[in-house]
């Protein structure tokens, strides 16, 4: 029985998504990630956010409930959730990045209309633009600075 699974949604941020609220955000995710063993990245624009976590059915699930309650979102989209092999993200307690002038062409390769949107992209499409953030990512955090930025 598998006991790993992933969901992906997408919302819109309620408040703008200025640096200290995602700093805000992205601690208390790393600090209840960390204890309920959930690992995941979201993506974000002044628009919109689009996150997938990875982790136990029961951690995720009380996420989820969280995250509808979380006043930061609105219109909170459930784009997938179901059973993994393996995480995509596992050194990840919370990865972050944001969309800039320069993804364009990441977003129109898995957004369609270049919107980071639930009606915009596929589940597939959200998973593997997150992907290539996280790689993104990890190529500008020095080896040692990992576990202080996951």
């Amino acid at each position: 029985m598998n006991h790993l699974y992933r969901l992906i949604y997408a919302s819109r941020p309620a408040v703008p998504t200025s640096p200290g609220v995602i700093q805000a955000l992205m601690e208390s995710a790393r600090r209840h990630n960390g204890l309920n063993g959930i690992t995941g990245f979201l993506a974000y624009t002044p628009e919109a956010f689009v996150q997938a976590l990875e982790g136990p059915a029961y951690a995720l699930t009380a996420c989820l409930g969280r995250l509808f309650q979380d006043p930061r979102h609105n219109h909170l989209q459930l784009m997938s959730y179901g059973p993994i092999d393996a995480r995509t993200f596992p050194d990840w307690g919370m990865g972050c990045a944001a969309l800039q002038q320069r993804h364009t062409l990441l977003l129109q390769r898995y957004c369609s209309a270049g919107r980071m949107t639930a009606d915009a992209m596929t589940p597939a499409g959200a998973l593997m633009l997150l992907e290539e953030l996280s790689a993104e990512v990890m190529l500008k955090i020095p080896a040692g600075e990992l576990a202080l930025s996951a």
